[in-house]
């Protein structure tokens, strides 16, 4: 019978020794065609302004931690939930703009003959100041 240690002994030296080849650093190498190394050359001289390692910024510090955007993602959520309220109450100005432009050009006392010509600047000016008497403010976003 075969003793076990002298062969586990074998086979890692033969394993060391073949891990060890592949460490050795390659001492022949091949120089690059000249072909090759004019075209790094000229690759290296265009490339003047390519970033280093040194010009990379160092890491922001100021980011929010993970609590704070829970508190972002909240505050999100909360205005949306407000804008949803409003539209909710509001439908006529988010699901019918045909419906209330026609409401509101009805309310508009002006017909096409009363618009003043571009060269009357004062009939210009006159209509816009009673434009400006009938603009009624929006209601305000509870």
């Amino acid at each position: 019978m075969m003793n076990a240690k002298p062969l586990t002994v074998v086979l890692a030296l033969a394993g060391l020794a073949a891990l060890s080849g592949c460490a050795t650093p390659q001492t022949a190498a091949e120089p690059l065609p000249a072909e090759v190394e004019r075209r790094l050359e000229t690759i290296r001289a265009e490339r003047t302004d390519y970033p280093r390692f040194q010009d990379i910024p160092s890491a922001p510090q100021n980011l929010r931690t993970p609590g704070q955007w829970s508190q972002a993602v909240g505050a999100v959520e909360t205005r949306g939930g407000v804008v949803g309220t409003w539209a909710a109450r509001n439908p006529a100005w988010i699901t019918d703009p045909e419906g209330d432009g026609a409401r509101l050009q009805a309310r508009t006392v002006v017909a096409p003959q009363d618009m003043p010509r571009p060269d009357q600047q004062a009939l210009t000016e006159a209509f816009a100041a009673s434009l400006r008497a009938q603009a009624i403010p929006p209601e305000p976003i509870k």
